[in-house]
């Protein structure tokens, strides 16, 4: 399932298109999104300190435990399934996290192997349940072009434990604000063999982000993902062709041809 395309945001492929020739050849331009803003925060989570096969292996372990954890009545029966049951469901929302009191930190750990982040993915679930974050004002931000909004929930993430300006700005660019690029390891990669950036690091990926990519404002995430997305499927071939069974060989280090 995915989120449906709003006018809001075909008027800003049209307007970043005209300013990326590339873009405009290729169609590109469009982020594909989850449908709720909760599942785009949790895997913007998923995405820490790991490697992207483990991002996607927590990602499915997540919509395995979904249907055992459904708000149907028959949680508690399904339960009881064994642990090795393929039945993967949708991707858990915050009110099934919080519904049942043996899903805890721990139980997600075990069911899910998310280490650390099932702190993090409790503390923004209840975050939601507490009101502190509505989807029906983050929907509202998603029309908006106000900067302002979309600063005041950037800084309000950033205040949440765990939430870093790498995972807060995957977020931001999940809903429609591109001024941000989520920037880590790849993208210093990215810089040092596309851009000759060859002294980027994690002290001046900001300035070096802003040299290249500042002339698309507000569109610097889409002009780097148009990038990134060319320079794979030269390597890879057309992604959209690509099994999801393979999508975990999609890496920097087998695009480098170096062991993960």
């Amino acid at each position: 399932m995915e989120k449906a395309v709003c006018n809001h945001d075909e008027r800003d492929v049209t307007e970043f298109q005209e300013m990326h020739s590339s873009a405009r050849e290729n169609g590109l331009g469009r982020i594909f999104r989850s449908p709720s803003f909760f599942e785009d925060a949790v895997k913007s989570i998923l995405l820490c300190n790991c490697s992207w096969k483990r991002s996607l292996d927590m990602a499915r372990d997540l919509c395995l435990l979904q249907p055992k954890i459904a708000l149907d009545g028959n949680a508690r029966s399904k339960r009881k399934r064994s642990k090795c049951s393929d039945d993967i469901g949708n991707f858990p929302s915050w009110k099934e996290l919080l519904a049942w009191s043996w899903v805890d930190e721990k139980y997600l750990i075990k069911q899910c192997n998310v280490g650390y982040r099932a702190a993090r993915i409790l503390q923004l679930a209840t975050m939601f349940a507490q009101g502190d974050l509505r989807e029906d004002h983050i929907a509202k931000l998603e029309q908006s072009s106000d900067p302002t909004s979309f600063e005041t929930l950037y800084q309000k993430l950033l205040k949440i434990k765990g939430f870093g300006p790498f995972v807060c700005s995957n977020i931001m660019m999940c809903v429609g604000f591109y001024q941000r690029i989520p920037s880590d390891s790849e993208t210093i990669r990215h810089l040092k063999q596309v851009h000759g950036k060859q002294n980027c690091s994690k002290q001046t990926i900001g300035k070096d982000v802003e040299e290249i990519y500042g002339k698309y404002n507000p569109f610097q995430c889409l002009a780097y993902w148009v990038e990134l997305i060319e320079e794979y499927e030269n390597k890879f071939g057309k992604l959209s062709k690509l099994e999801a069974a393979n999508y975990h060989l999609i890496t920097a280090p087998r695009y480098l041809g170096t062991r993960e």
